[in-house]
């Protein structure tokens, strides 16, 4: 399998339209992101560190963009988020960054699905994890553990374990209440 190159976020003509005409008027803290994004530094990781935002407000704030399609995530083989860099943090943020938990879901139904992708994709070594997704008291802490297993699974380089949350990620988002 082939390394991808580094992530980079582009601006989609939505978010074009937004800084040139403030169609959508985002506020101002979704703007100076996608201003980030046009001017400055389009990686993932220029992104977070060149932020104003601490590392997890920026990282939901780009979920918001790229779930909104202000923005999409490409690769230096113009491909959607990458899955493999070898252990990259940057793979891992762009993963991340793409799986993004909807308000109003089912917490159990959520719970059970995250705990099933656990053990399925880690076995024996899914215990502490299983224990962080019981204790998560809402979608945020849920989000927090979803971040974690993108997180791993990008830096092990296993694109079918990224596929496979992603796809849960997209059944626990269906089964919103």
């Amino acid at each position: 399998m082939a390394a991808i190159g580094p992530a980079h976020f582009v601006l989609t003509a939505k978010g074009s339209e937004e800084l040139s005409l403030r169609t959508h008027r985002l506020d101002i803290k979704l703007r100076s992101l996608l201003v980030l994004i046009q001017k400055c530094s389009p990686t993932l990781e220029a992104v977070l560190q060149k932020s104003l935002f601490p590392r997890e407000e920026a990282m939901e704030r780009l979920r918001g963009l790229v779930k909104e399609q202000f923005v999409a995530l490409d690769s230096a083989t113009g491909g959607e988020a990458p899955a493999t860099l070898n252990g990259s943090r940057v793979a891992a943020a762009a993963v991340s960054a793409s799986l993004s938990l909807e308000q109003g879901i089912s917490l159990s139904q959520a719970r059970f699905g995250l705990s099933d992708f656990c053990l399925d994709a880690f076995g024996v070594e899914a215990q502490p994890l299983i224990d962080a997704i019981n204790a998560a008291a809402d979608v945020s802490g849920l989000q927090r553990v979803v971040d974690e297993l993108a997180s791993r699974a990008a830096r092990g380089g296993r694109a079918e374990l990224v596929a496979d949350l992603k796809q849960r990620v997209r059944d626990i988002n269906e089964s919103r209440i």
